[in-house]
Protein backbone atom coordinates (compact mmCIF):
# COMPACT_ATOMS: atom_id res chain seq x y z
CA UNK A 1 0.00 0.00 0.00
CA UNK A 2 0.80 3.61 -0.19
CA UNK A 3 2.46 5.35 2.73
CA UNK A 4 2.16 8.95 3.72
CA UNK A 5 5.07 11.14 4.68
CA UNK A 6 4.19 14.03 6.98
CA UNK A 7 6.66 16.76 7.76
CA UNK A 8 6.20 18.40 11.14
CA UNK A 9 7.45 21.96 11.26
CA UNK A 10 7.44 24.54 14.02
CA UNK A 11 5.68 27.43 12.31
CA UNK A 12 3.29 28.20 9.47
CA UNK A 13 4.08 30.92 6.99
CA UNK A 14 1.92 33.96 7.51
CA UNK A 15 1.74 34.58 3.76
CA UNK A 16 -1.62 34.10 2.13
CA UNK A 17 -3.19 34.66 -1.23
CA UNK A 18 -6.02 37.17 -1.26
CA UNK A 19 -9.12 36.40 -3.27
CA UNK A 20 -9.88 38.58 -6.26
CA UNK A 21 -12.76 38.39 -8.72
CA UNK A 22 -10.94 35.92 -10.97
CA UNK A 23 -8.77 34.13 -8.37
CA UNK A 24 -9.83 31.56 -5.78
CA UNK A 25 -8.60 31.66 -2.22
CA UNK A 26 -5.72 29.16 -1.84
CA UNK A 27 -4.22 30.00 1.56
CA UNK A 28 -5.75 31.33 4.76
CA UNK A 29 -4.19 31.97 8.15
CA UNK A 30 -6.75 32.46 10.90
CA UNK A 31 -4.28 31.93 13.73
CA UNK A 32 -5.39 33.66 16.93
CA UNK A 33 -8.78 34.46 15.37
CA UNK A 34 -11.91 33.65 17.35
CA UNK A 35 -13.31 30.47 15.85
CA UNK A 36 -16.59 29.82 17.62
CA UNK A 37 -18.29 28.09 14.73
CA UNK A 38 -17.75 27.49 11.04
CA UNK A 39 -20.60 29.83 10.10
CA UNK A 40 -18.82 32.68 11.90
CA UNK A 41 -15.67 32.03 9.92
CA UNK A 42 -14.36 33.51 6.69
CA UNK A 43 -14.15 29.93 5.47
CA UNK A 44 -17.91 29.52 5.40
CA UNK A 45 -18.42 32.55 3.17
CA UNK A 46 -15.66 31.77 0.68
CA UNK A 47 -15.52 27.98 0.82
CA UNK A 48 -12.59 25.75 1.59
CA UNK A 49 -12.64 23.19 -1.22
CA UNK A 50 -9.68 24.69 -3.09
CA UNK A 51 -7.55 25.68 -0.11
CA UNK A 52 -3.96 24.43 -0.15
CA UNK A 53 -2.70 26.03 3.10
CA UNK A 54 -4.79 26.59 6.23
CA UNK A 55 -3.52 28.07 9.49
CA UNK A 56 -5.78 27.66 12.51
CA UNK A 57 -3.25 27.82 15.35
CA UNK A 58 -4.52 29.19 18.67
CA UNK A 59 -8.17 29.16 17.52
CA UNK A 60 -9.59 26.67 20.06
CA UNK A 61 -10.96 24.67 17.17
CA UNK A 62 -12.67 21.45 18.26
CA UNK A 63 -12.47 17.96 16.77
CA UNK A 64 -15.92 18.05 15.05
CA UNK A 65 -15.08 21.37 13.38
CA UNK A 66 -11.70 20.05 12.29
CA UNK A 67 -13.30 16.90 10.86
CA UNK A 68 -15.78 19.02 8.88
CA UNK A 69 -13.00 21.28 7.58
CA UNK A 70 -10.97 18.26 6.47
CA UNK A 71 -13.94 16.70 4.67
CA UNK A 72 -14.61 20.00 2.87
CA UNK A 73 -10.99 20.74 1.94
CA UNK A 74 -9.40 17.60 0.47
CA UNK A 75 -6.75 19.62 -1.41
CA UNK A 76 -4.88 20.87 1.67
CA UNK A 77 -1.13 20.37 1.55
CA UNK A 78 -0.38 22.20 4.82
CA UNK A 79 -2.50 22.44 7.96
CA UNK A 80 -1.61 24.11 11.26
CA UNK A 81 -3.86 23.26 14.21
CA UNK A 82 -1.23 23.79 16.88
CA UNK A 83 -2.17 25.24 20.26
CA UNK A 84 -5.92 24.69 19.69
CA UNK A 85 -6.39 22.69 22.91
CA UNK A 86 -7.50 19.68 20.85
CA UNK A 87 -8.05 16.60 23.02
CA UNK A 88 -8.49 14.30 20.03
CA UNK A 89 -8.12 14.28 16.27
CA UNK A 90 -10.61 13.09 13.66
CA UNK A 91 -10.64 9.39 12.81
CA UNK A 92 -8.52 7.55 10.28
CA UNK A 93 -11.30 7.56 7.68
CA UNK A 94 -11.16 11.37 7.58
CA UNK A 95 -7.37 11.56 7.30
CA UNK A 96 -7.20 8.86 4.64
CA UNK A 97 -9.07 11.15 2.24
CA UNK A 98 -6.44 13.89 2.63
CA UNK A 99 -4.37 12.73 -0.35
CA UNK A 100 -2.39 15.97 -0.76
CA UNK A 101 -1.60 16.67 2.91
CA UNK A 102 2.18 16.82 3.46
CA UNK A 103 2.62 19.11 6.49
CA UNK A 104 0.52 18.76 9.63
CA UNK A 105 1.27 20.82 12.72
CA UNK A 106 -0.47 19.57 15.88
CA UNK A 107 2.02 20.53 18.59
CA UNK A 108 0.99 21.93 21.98
CA UNK A 109 -2.48 20.39 22.03
CA UNK A 110 -4.03 18.12 24.64
CA UNK A 111 -3.77 14.89 22.69
CA UNK A 112 -3.86 12.02 25.15
CA UNK A 113 -2.68 9.14 23.03
CA UNK A 114 -0.17 8.18 20.38
CA UNK A 115 -3.06 6.63 18.44
CA UNK A 116 -4.38 10.12 17.64
CA UNK A 117 -1.20 10.88 15.73
CA UNK A 118 -1.18 7.47 14.09
CA UNK A 119 -4.69 8.05 12.73
CA UNK A 120 -3.51 11.32 11.19
CA UNK A 121 -0.73 9.44 9.41
CA UNK A 122 -3.19 7.07 7.69
CA UNK A 123 -2.21 6.43 4.08
CA UNK A 124 -4.39 8.14 1.50
CA UNK A 125 -7.32 6.06 0.25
Amino acid sequence: GSTRRLIVASALSRDSTEETADQKLSAVDLSLAPFWSLKDSILDARGVAGLRVLGLADTRLRQPQLALLLRCSPSLIKLDVSRCLLAELPGEETWSKMQELRVLLVHQNRLASWEDLCRAAAPPA
